[in-house]
């Protein structure tokens, strides 16, 4: 082996070094920056090699910079030890070969090992955060589909249903022209179903409420079936209501077949665990072209329709009418300013004589409601009583008219005692069945100081007849206070007289639309009322008539036997203070009389 000075063992050396690292390292670094540090470490290297004893944490040093220098990889970090251990055995002493090749080894052993660390680590890091972002992914992707659709029934809600209307909507319509959609194709056209199940409430309070959660998802799953293949969105937007978004609609009947297919489906009988339960479903129906369609009219029309199709009994679907609308609306205007309107005083009583037959004496007088309306004038009762029944304010509304009718009466009887006409006031069945309105009549009547006998209570002869326990044991405890009970409109319904006599009921008022068709062109079908007449007297009733509006009405019908009368004849309706006027003067209060409007 020839032999070489130092210095040209380290250039020969690390020359050779780098050629073979720069080659091996497959461009991990460039070739100029390999040699140039190895180069730097040459020197180093040999000097460990030469120091006797060896000191093997100088030779861990040059190894460990080695892999800080990015020659990490361990096939390239191998082929640099095979070109180190054949260099150095070519040209470096036989003494020091060995403690060169064993540092270096041990060197890029410990790099080998840190890099395969490294490698771990980075791919451990790697495969970790691939796992964070897909199951935040998972994650995002559960939150909005809890956040777009019903827990219970998994069909879409609320939100996920205006929102896909709104991209309805807002989708554009395809161009026209060669490559787009044929000018003379039909607009599109959207649809909507609202549903709601008829009488749900009982389910729940029947079979109980997990019951009541099987069902609804047994309805939305057939919901499902048929409507989202039409295509079309399914979604629950409250407790037991159902919507549906269809596009393209079909147009009008298609709309109709399909509320219709759907009212089919609901009314098959569901198996809910050992029970089989059979429902009903109302349906509002909006069919419309998506051009100009506004999302908030779409579903208020919808709500609309179904509002009409349960107010025509259960089982119905109905189609959205802008005519009818107008007319709902404005009665959903009075119901909803009615309350307020309580408050504000806007309503009064008025009076209206009944007389007794033939000689026109006062006996009675009946409290009419009107609504004195800020924008609409004064409202005769069939304007509003039916909206303040459905709503449930006709029975605060009831008792301020009883309030009001019996202070009134109070005050006739303080001026005529004796000889004062009792009141007569109109009772709605939803009354009757208040659990606390004989405590309310007890009350007023205590307040006012208006004796029982001279309090009349009107109710309609339909809902007598179809009176259950609650309202039959409210008018027996008010007939036994000393309270008279009427039956109002006799004529219009059942007119069963023998039905009648089991109530505690103490005279008929004969309806005034009865009258007029018995006598559309005077008195030709007297035999009827006198045969009437003749029964209630049997029965120990006294008759009324309404609608008096002749003297020659009021003539036959004393003839025929009927008791007492009112009617614009006599006088109409007028406020108390008139009627209070009447009473203060000496002179029988007998009507007609001129001083009060009369027909």
């Amino acid at each position: 082996m020839n032999e070489r000075s130092p210095g040209e063992r380290s250039d020969l050396f690390a020359a050779d070094w780098a050629s073979a690292l720069a080659g091996a390292a497959d461009a991990a670094l460039p070739a100029d920056e390999v040699a140039e540090l190895l180069a730097a470490l040459a020197a180093d290297t040999l000097a460990v090699a030469w120091d006797l004893p060896f000191q093997p944490e100088q030779a861990a040093k040059i190894g460990a910079a080695l892999v800080d220098a990015s020659l990490v990889d361990p096939v390239v970090l191998g082929r640099s030890l095979t070109v180190i251990r054949r260099q150095l055995t070519l040209d470096a002493p036989a003494a020091a070969d060995l403690a060169i090749v064993s540092a270096v080894e041990e060197a890029v052993a410990a790099g080998y090992i840190r890099a395969l660390r490294d490698q771990t680590r980075a791919e451990t890091q790697r495969s970790a955060e691939e796992l964070r972002r897909g199951a935040e992914a998972r994650f995002q992707a559960e939150l909005r589909h809890q956040a777009q659709h019903d827990p219970l029934t998994g069909v879409a809600n609320r939100t996920l249903f205006l929102d896909r209307l709104a991209a309805t909507i807002a989708r554009p319509a395809p161009p026209a022209g060669p490559d787009g959609a044929d000018p003379a194709a039909p607009a599109r056209r959207i649809g909507i179903c609202y549903l709601d199940l008829d009488g749900f409430t009982s389910v729940n309070d029947t079979f109980g409420h997990d019951v009541g959660d099987e069902l609804l998802i047994a309805v939305a799953g057939r919901l499902r079936r048929r409507i989202e293949p039409a295509p079309g969105l399914v979604a629950r937007i409250g407790g037991d209501e159902f919507i549906a978004l269809v596009e393209p609609s079909g147009g009008p009947d298609a709309m109709v077949a399909l509320a219709s297919d759907v009212l089919t489906l609901i009314e098959r009988p569901f198996r809910i665990g050992q029970h089989r339960i059979g429902l009903t479903a109302s349906v509002g129906i909006v069919e419309r072209p998506v051009a100009g369609a506004e999302l908030a009219d779409l579903v208020k029309d919808a709500d609309s329709a179904l509002y009409r199709a349960k107010a025509e009994g259960p089982g119905r679907w109905s189609v959205y009418d802008a005519a009818q609308q107008a007319t709902d609306s404005a009665r959903m205007a009075l119901t909803t300013s009615m309350r307020s309107a309580l408050e504000a005083g806007e309503f009064t009583v008025v009076y209206q004589p009944i007389v007794s037959l033939p000689d026109g004496e006062l006996r009675g007088v009946e409290a009419l409601l009107r609504w004195d309306h800020p924008t609409l004038g004064v409202l005769a009762p069939e304007a509003f009583i039916e909206l303040a029944e459905s709503s449930g304010v006709i029975t605060p509304l009831g008792r301020w008219v009883m309030e009001t009718a019996c202070a009134q009466a109070a005050e006739w009887h303080r001026v005529r005692p004796g000889g004062a006409p009792f009141i007569s006031v109109n009772l709605s069945a939803q009354q009757a069945t208040d659990p606390g309105f004989v405590g309310d009549v007890a009350r007023i009547m205590a307040a006012t100081g208006l004796p029982f006998p001279l309090l009349q209570l009107e109710l309609t002869e339909s809902a007598l007849v179809g009176a259950d326990s609650r309202p039959l044991e409210t008018l027996q405890e008010l007939a036994a206070m000393g309270v008279r009970i009427a039956a109002d409109d006799f004529g219009s319904g059942y007119s069963n007289l023998a039905y009648l006599k089991r109530l505690p009921v103490g005279s008929l008022k004969l309806s005034a639309s009865f009258i007029k068709e018995l006598w559309p062109d005077g008195p030709a079908d007297e035999p009827v009322i006198s045969a009437l007449a003749g029964l209630a007297h049997r029965l120990g009733l006294k008759v009324t008539v309404e609608g008096v509006e002749t003297i020659e009405h009021a003539r036959q019908l004393s003839v025929l036997g009927c008791d007492t009368a009112q009617g614009w004849y006599y006088a109409a309706a007028v406020p108390g203070r008139d009627i209070t006027a009447v009473l203060r003067d000496p002179a029988p209060a007998r009507f007609p009389r001129p001083a009060l409007p009369h027909g």
